[in-house]
């Protein structure tokens, strides 16, 4: 039964197959098996689950099937390094399907940690979450290139700007802690 293959059905007509085994580790396949049995395609029905995203999850599910979730080592936090090799306890496998990400998706990557959110798996969460911080740390000094990276634009006129740049300077240190820390 563990073996036994389970077909998702993306909305774009995508199909993905993995094990039961594998998709056991997804809260959200888990409920979905049982409403839906496992002899018939299970839809996704959620319009930000590509058929590239679904093979990139199931990949990841596959990898850690004979894992338990929870002996799967936690991301180092805070993080203080950039690199993902560095962060993921040796977990080599999982740094380099991270890396995939490189800096010209970094958009692609926002997208896929709300398809991970939807498969409900903390584990590829975690490891998404910092990737992306890990793009914030390495190029938290150049705030136009992480604009660009992420397709951001200011909403903010310079004087709003300079507002909020003035409340910082007139904090408190105690203010600052208690802001820092939530």
């Amino acid at each position: 039964e563990e073996t036994q293959m389970i077909k998702l059905q993306t909305n774009d007509g995508t199909i993905v197959e993995l094990e039961r085994k594998a998709a056991k580790k997804s809260a959200l396949l888990n409920r979905l098996i049982k409403d839906f049995g496992c002899d018939q395609k299970i839809p996704l029905n959620n319009d930000e689950v590509s058929g590239e995203h679904c093979k990139l999850v199931v990949e990841y599910l596959h990898h850690y099937k004979d894992q338990k979730m929870r002996t799967i080592k936690e991301i180092w936090k805070p993080i203080k390094k950039w690199e993902m090799r560095k962060i993921t306890h040796k977990d080599y496998w999982a740094a380099d399907f991270a890396d995939r990400f490189t800096e010209e998706r970094a958009l692609e990557l926002c997208l896929f940690a709300n398809v991970v959110c939807f498969f409900e798996i903390k584990t590829l969460e975690d490891l998404i979450v910092c990737k992306i911080a890990s793009y914030l740390l390495k190029y938290q000094d150049d705030n136009e290139y992480l604009k660009k990276l992420f397709n951001l634009v200011d909403d903010m006129t310079p004087e709003q700007i300079k507002e909020m740049e003035d409340k910082e300077a007139a904090m408190d240190p105690m203010q600052k802690l208690v802001r820092d820390s939530l």
